[in-house]
């Protein structure tokens, strides 16, 4: 889920050219979505290091070839779709989709004064940090006491940590 968290929004419905900010609250790390909140979008997240995507039921989010702030979705996993995603030490995630030449808006950030979540380029001021939130929910735990490994599988796409 994508989410800023200092707004108390995660990502929602797509209107015509960014998805919407929907109001959410968090506690402990957690997010809790209010049980009217019926628009929030979980994406999986696909692809390796340097070309991760996010998919859901609309197809992948990607950047888009205008010189416009918009957040698209498309049906293929290509260049505009695919994403480095960087962690800083204060959970905010730089997600740069790889997209080339003209493209300089690949960055999803949230606007703040609209409350949606779009594409920006670095240099933007009035755009805000996103961080990512992962559904525990859906993982299960298997330890193997002999090795000291645990492992984890699930529905849904997810990168365990080094």
């Amino acid at each position: 889920m994508i989410a800023a968290t200092d707004y108390q929004k995660v990502i929602g419905k797509k209107d015509t050219y960014n998805f919407k900010g929907i109001s959410v609250t968090f506690e402990n790390s957690q997010v809790m979505i209010p049980s009217d909140a019926t628009d929030v979008i979980a994406f999986t997240l696909g692809g390796k290091d340097g070309y991760y995507t996010f998919w859901y039921s609309g197809g992948y989010l990607s950047a888009t070839t205008t010189k416009s702030n918009y957040l698209r979705v498309q049906t293929a996993a290509d260049n505009k779709s695919k994403a480095s995603i960087t962690i800083d030490e204060n959970s905010n995630a730089k997600i740069v989709f790889n997209a080339s030449g003209s493209i300089i808006r690949n960055r999803i950030k949230f606007y703040p004064n609209n409350s949606i979540f779009s594409c920006y380029s670095a240099s933007s001021t009035d755009t805000k940090n996103v961080q990512l939130y992962v559904d525990e929910s859906s993982f299960s735990q298997i330890t193997i006491s002999s090795t000291g490994y645990s492992t984890f599988f699930s529905d849904k796409a997810f990168v365990v940590p080094d």
